[in-house]
C-alpha cells in the first residue's frame, strides 16, 4: 500500500471515529449485546429429583421442647420446629440444558386448607382453632417458601435464581404453629398438637407443565408431628378476698327465724389460665343440714343450732346443691381468657329445725374442673 493509500484509510478511520451516526449505531449494538448476555446468563433449570415427580411424606419431627402452654388467640405459638420428608427430595441445577427456570412453585390442595395468615395457607389441626403453616426448604440454609392460599393455578412462593445455592441441596420443611381468634379451648383435652391426615399440596421448581419438571405432592398424617400441650387448667384458685373464709356476720335469732340475714357475696378466682374454655363447679361438704339435705351444716358440735348455708349462682337465681352429682355451675367463657372470676352468693337460712344461739361454722369444697 502507497502513501497516499494509508492517507485514505487514515481518513476514513477518523471519520468513523467522530461520526454522530456511527457512535450512535455503536451504542445500540453495545446494549444488544448485554442484553443478549443477559438472557444467556438465566437460561438454566433446577428440578425435584429426577424431574418427574412424586409424592412425600412429613416424616420424623425433630421437635424436642417442652410441653407448650398454649398462647392467646391470634397468636403464634413460639416453638418452630423442622420436620423431614420421606421420600427425600434432592435438588438437580443445570445452568446449561433446559430453560424452565429456578423459581419454587406452590399450589394448595383444599382438603386440610382451613384459613389464611399473612396470605400464609393454615392447615387444621385436631384442635378446633389451632392452625399451622408449612414451608418447604433446603435443609441446611433454610430457604424456601411456604404454600399459600391458592388451591387453582400455580404462584411463585420462592423467587430463585442461577446463583441461589441449590444445586444437590436436600429438602425438609418448617412447622409453625397459630392460635386462630376462632380457638375456644380444649374441650377433648388433648394432650397433643397433631395434624389431620391429607394433602396439603403440591410444589415445584421451575414450570411446573414441563415434562421433566413435574411437581411433588406433599403429605401428612396424624404421625407427622406431634407436640405435647398443657391441659387446660389454672395455676392460681383463690376466693376474691384472698383467704379461704366467707364472714357471715353476725346475727340474732330472730334475723334468722324471720329471713332478715343479708346476702353475702363471694368469688373464686382464677389466674394464669391456659386453654380453659369452660368452667365447671360442684359443691361437696361433710356436714349437711335442712329438709331437703341440701344446706352446708354447722360442723361446730357445740355451736349454733337450726341453721345452713345456701350457694346460689346466677345472680342468686339458681343453688349448688352440695354432694350431689347432678349439681353444677357451668360457666363458659368464649375468650379463652387467662384470668376470669366466678360469682356466688352465700344465704345463711333455717334449716327447719329450732334456732338456737351460739357459733357458725360451715364448709364447703369447691371442685371446678376445665375445659
Amino acid at each position: 500500500m502507497n502513501n497516499n493509500q494509508n492517507r485514505k484509510w487514515m481518513r476514513m478511520f477518523k471519520e468513523f471515529k467522530h461520526s454522530p451516526l456511527i457512535n450512535g449505531a455503536a451504542k445500540v449494538a453495545l446494549t444488544g449485546l448485554l442484553f443478549s448476555f443477559c438472557q444467556s446468563g438465566w437460561a438454566g433449570e433446577c428440578r425435584m429429583g429426577d424431574g418427574y415427580g412424586g409424592t412425600t411424606k412429613l416424616v420424623n419431627s425433630e421437635y424436642s421442647g417442652a410441653t407448650i402452654r398454649l398462647p392467646d388467640q391470634g397468636a403464634y405459638i413460639n416453638e418452630i420446629f423442622t420436620v423431614n420428608l420421606t421420600p427425600g427430595i434432592q435438588i438437580n441445577c443445570s445452568p446449561v440444558k433446559g430453560n424452565d427456570g429456578y423459581n419454587l412453585m406452590a399450589q394448595t390442595n383444599p382438603e386440610l386448607l382451613a384459613g389464611s395468615k399473612y396470605n400464609e395457607g393454615m392447615f387444621a389441626t385436631n384442635i378446633p382453632g389451632i392452625y399451622y403453616s408449612v414451608k418447604v426448604k433446603t435443609s441446611d440454609t433454610g430457604i424456601g417458601g411456604l404454600f399459600g392460599t391458592n388451591t387453582t393455578g400455580w404462584y411463585t412462593t420462592a423467587a430463585w435464581g442461577p446463583n441461589t445455592p441449590l444445586d444437590g441441596k436436600w429438602l425438609n420443611t418448617y412447622i409453625f404453629l397459630y392460635v386462630g381468634y376462632d380457638y375456644q379451648g380444649n374441650p377433648n383435652r388433648e394432650t397433643v398438637i397433631k395434624p389431620r391426615a391429607g394433602t396439603l399440596g403440591k410444589m415445584s421448581i421451575g414450570d411446573p407443565a414441563d415434562s421433566n419438571n413435574q411437581p411433588w405432592t406433599f403429605t401428612v398424617d396424624e404421625n407427622s408431628f406431634q407436640i405435647p400441650v398443657v391441659l387446660p387448667t389454672c395455676d392460681i384458685v383463690m376466693l376474691g378476698n384472698g383467704t379461704h373464709t366467707v364472714d357471715l356476720g353476725d346475727y340474732f335469732v330472730s334475723d334468722i327465724r324471720y329471713k332478715r340475714v343479708k346476702d353475702v357475696p363471694f368469688s373464686i378466682n382464677f389466674n394464669d389460665c391456659t386453654s380453659v374454655a369452660r368452667y365447671t363447679t360442684k359443691l361437696t361438704t361433710t356436714k349437711l343440714t335442712g329438709i331437703d339435705h341440701d344446706l352446708l351444716g354447722n360442723t361446730l358440735s357445740t355451736g349454733a343450732q337450726g341453721a345452713g348455708v345456701k350457694i346460689l349462682y346466677n345472680n342468686g337465681n339458681s343453688q349448688l346443691i352440695p354432694n350431689d352429682a347432678n349439681s353444677s355451675y357451668d360457666m363458659t367463657e368464649t375468650g379463652v381468657p387467662t384470668s376470669t372470676q366466678i360469682n356466688f352468693v352465700a344465704q345463711l337460712i333455717a334449716d327447719g329445725s329450732m334456732i338456737t344461739p351460739g357459733a357458725f361454722s360451715a364448709s364447703g369444697v369447691f371442685t371446678i374442673s376445665y375445659n
